[in-house]
């Protein structure tokens, strides 16, 4: 269900991308709190669910763009111009609309496993695209932010920074639907959640038997 009131819809809106950018902003950068990346995108998450289309479209390019001024002091140190920076950050937050989108339109049609999938897997294909066709490589990646978390970091054994990219996003993408489903498919709910919870458990108990 959408929300009816356009007043309301954009008090809402600007919470959500608030709160997604706060974290963002502190759990991305040269010194992450890796914690917060587990949550950033949640709010966006929950708000595209419950409003229009063009809402979270642009609550979410908001919330990475502006983050991405956490940066900006990093690029200006080495010489970069500002637009050197917009154009990097402007194609992040477009993959963050397209994957939010992407994830909205499947739940919203009932296709909730695909939903769940869709919302990291979009962000992959950004970072692995990147890989391939910058001189940076890994650099940015997502996968970067959990250096600390070492139990999670050992699963770059085994799958590189993409599968950290995608279990990391795919955690919020688990919450946001739960929620969503609660009330009108519990059952459901506690199915998508479990299952990602499994996967996330599996994984640190690799991690920590590895170390």
């Amino acid at each position: 269900m959408e929300f009816g009131n356009s007043s309301k819809q954009l008090v809402l809106g600007i919470a959500a991308a608030s709160a997604t950018f706060v974290m963002l902003w502190f759990g991305y950068g040269l010194s992450p709190w890796w914690p917060l990346m587990w949550f950033a995108p949640l709010p966006v998450l929950l708000f595209a669910l419950r409003s229009s289309w063009w809402a979270a479209g642009l609550a979410a390019a908001t919330a990475w763009l502006v983050s991405g001024l956490n940066l900006w002091g990093y690029f200006h140190l080495l010489g970069m111009s500002f637009g050197v920076w917009f154009g990097i950050f402007a194609v992040v937050a477009a993959f963050a609309v397209v994957a939010v989108l992407l994830f909205r339109s499947l739940v919203l049609h009932g296709a909730v496993w695909s939903g769940l999938i869709a919302f990291p897997a979009t962000w992959v294909v950004l970072e692995y695209v990147r890989n391939l066709t910058t001189p940076h490589g890994t650099g940015g990646s997502l996968a970067y932010t959990q250096l600390k978390f070492l139990p999670f970091l050992q699963l770059a054994s085994l799958t590189g920074p993409w599968g950290m990219t995608l279990l990391l996003l795919l955690f919020p993408a688990a919450l946001a639907i739960g929620w969503q489903l609660r009330d009108r498919e519990p059952q459901r709910a506690f199915r998508v959640v479990g299952v990602t919870f499994c996967v996330l458990g599996a994984v640190l108990i690799f991690g920590a038997v590895r170390l």
